[in-house]
């Protein structure tokens, strides 16, 4: 019995299910399986057979054991990508400097917004339009070195 299946959720994961038709297999004769193969199967990985027969009739129809679960299941989004776009285009320039003030002037959360961020719904941008040195400040910056100049001239006299 150490080919059993270890049950810790609710529902069996693909693997699983994938053992279960591994097992049986062997009981496939001219594509029907034959008498007990489900109470046996069932017997020896510990589950239902009901369970085992709901995987073979799912995996014969369908021809694959995954689940249909998969994008149906959860919280549906209440944001789709167009709207979010359209929501942060509408944001003034201005109210766009930081990422929680981009997210209150909408009425957005910070988490939609880093979700559709890190998405690819928008891109971070730099929306810096003062230059960082005045012309007063570049001036200033060019005397320095001049400043230097004379002090390691005068140091080194």
């Amino acid at each position: 019995m150490d080919n059993q299946v270890v049950r810790t959720r609710r529902e069996l994961s693909s693997d699983e299910k994938v053992t279960v038709i591994q097992h049986l297999h062997p009981f496939l004769r001219k594509d029907k399986l034959q008498r007990g193969a489900y109470k046996h199967v069932a017997k020896q990985l510990n589950l239902d057979p009901r369970t085992v027969g709901y995987i073979w009739r799912t995996f014969r129809d369908r021809g694959t054991t995954a689940t249909k679960k998969r994008g149906k299941v959860g919280p549906k989004r209440a944001y789709t990508t167009e709207c979010v776009q359209q929501l942060v285009q509408a944001v003034p320039v201005d109210q766009r400097s930081t990422f929680r003030d981009l997210a209150a002037a909408p009425g957005l959360s910070p988490a939609t917004l880093n979700r559709h961020l890190k998405k690819g719904t928008f891109e971070r941008r730099s929306m810096r339009i003062k230059p960082l040195l005045t012309d007063a400040n570049k001036e200033e910056h060019s005397e320095h070195p001049v400043l230097l100049e004379n002090i390691t001239t005068a140091l080194s006299v």
